[in-house]
């Protein structure tokens, strides 16, 4: 049974925002590794997405969370070794069968093949690089960094280690040696956005919007059609929004979330609750910017005609006087429940 609090590294008494919030940055990790140009790094990172995916639907939903519990309890999750020396292939091959091997969550067994291809390759590079993953989704961190390590001394020029290891580093956040992996594998390979859209979604993350914007916008324009640089950026623009401007207060503020709010919506990613969340934004910028901010000359007419209508009848039965204190009191109330709902709507967004 696949044990789905070990995938999102979160323990079993995990409230919802905590599995939210894993869910959410487990996805990102692994969803930049789907453009990995080796075909056994995809493979990985799609199985994984995947995995993160079937995580989402148990756990968010409390009776499937429950009953998920309850079998996690009387199953055995534990993954140990099932390989033996007969079964080992040789030399490339044997790197071959580890990749399998991780590719299918063996990770025991993947460890226990990927030791023996240092073993019998010391100097292979892509020995040490089967290791150091291996040893990373075991959650042993410090030997898959010494491993990494250990291929990159062996081939300095291959951007794939460098961009492995920063995600080993991004998964325990440990921010700036995340960037500065990625930043030499961008160097060395320039012409493959992965490496710049990975640092991008790290500044993201630290919330460093005029950094992360540029470098989403500059991937997404080399690659329109890439889901995942698109869904990036989207988030960008939807957190650059959310987190500097907040409720629009003023004309410019909310001509600018319109403007970026667009501008998400017209990328091409796959991802309903953002789509959900980018529409509702929406509304609320174009709720503030057409109640508050612009009325129309038609609109004004409009109650100005009316208030003189209610005036004119009011004073025939309550008098000059109680007309308009009782004008006043309504203009005032009509004021004061649009500010009142825009406020809400901004409120309960935003939580």
């Amino acid at each position: 049974m696949v044990d789905y609090y070990k995938i999102l590294d979160v323990p079993i008494i995990a409230q919802m925002e905590e599995i939210k919030v894993a869910i959410k940055n487990k996805r990102r990790l692994w969803m930049q590794k789907t453009n990995a140009p080796q075909l056994e790094r995809r493979q990985e990172a799609e199985m994984k997405v995947k995995q993160i995916d079937e995580a989402e639907k148990i756990f968010l939903d409390s009776s499937k969370r429950s009953e998920y519990d309850k079998q996690l309890k009387t199953s055995s999750t534990k993954d140990e070794r099932t390989l033996d020396e007969s079964e080992l292939k040789g030399g490339e091959n044997l790197i071959k069968q580890g990749w399998d091997l991780l590719i299918n969550d063996k990770i025991a067994d993947a460890i226990y093949v990927a030791t023996k291809a240092t073993e019998k390759e010391g100097g292979n590079s892509e020995a040490w690089a089967l290791l150091a993953q291996a040893k990373y989704r075991w959650g042993e961190i410090e030997d898959s960094i010494y491993e990494y390590k250990k291929a990159i001394k062996l081939k300095p020029n291959e951007p794939d280690y460098y961009f492995e290891l920063g995600g080993v580093y991004e998964s325990k956040e440990r921010w700036q040696e995340a960037v500065d992996n990625y930043l030499k594998a961008s160097k060395i390979n320039p012409s493959l956005s992965m490496y710049r859209a990975a640092i991008g979604q790290v500044y993201l993350r630290l919330e460093m919007y005029n950094d992360a914007i540029p470098i989403l916008e500059a991937c997404v324009r080399e690659e329109p059609q890439n889901g995942t640089y698109n869904w990036f950026l989207a988030m960008a623009y939807n957190d650059l929004l959310v987190k500097s401007i907040g409720k629009p207060t003023t004309q410019e503020s909310a001509e600018r979330c319109i403007k970026y709010l667009k501008l998400a919506l017209a990328l091409k990613f796959d991802d309903a609750e953002l789509k959900a969340l980018l529409n509702n934004n929406l509304t609320i910028a174009n709720w503030c910017l057409e109640k508050h901010f612009t009325i129309g000359v038609g609109s004004i007419i409009k109650t100005a005609i009316g208030v003189i209508i209610a005036m004119v009848i009011l004073e025939f039965i309550i008098g000059t006087a109680g007309a308009i204190l009782l004008g006043l009191a309504g203009f005032g109330l009509w004021i004061y429940l649009g500010f009142k709902t825009g406020y809400q709507i901004n409120s309960n967004n935003q939580k």
